[in-house]
């Protein structure tokens, strides 16, 4: 199984106003990780881990969490890594 990371470029693009943790979160979304799965991973709540989403959302300019993964894509952020790393 493949795992992402994402990393934040310094190109002075939308990306850089996200949090440590919110880009935390794109990634776990990119991994296709749920609201409840993404709470237990990051020991913290459901509505946590919407309201982080809708951040995302909003200061990427989008309306979906596919959207914000398919952005993240588009601008290099996202990385696979195989399991073995």
């Amino acid at each position: 199984m493949k795992k992402t990371a994402v990393q934040p470029k310094d190109d002075g693009k939308e990306i850089e106003k996200l949090t440590d943790r919110e880009l935390e979160i794109l990634g776990l979304l990119a991994a296709g990780s749920s609201t409840a799965e993404i709470a237990t991973e990051l020991s913290i709540s459901p509505t946590t881990v919407r309201n982080h989403v809708q951040r995302i959302l909003t200061k990427l300019h989008v309306h979906s969490r596919l959207a914000a993964v398919a952005f993240a894509y588009s601008e290099g952020l996202i990385v696979w890594r195989s399991g073995r790393d």
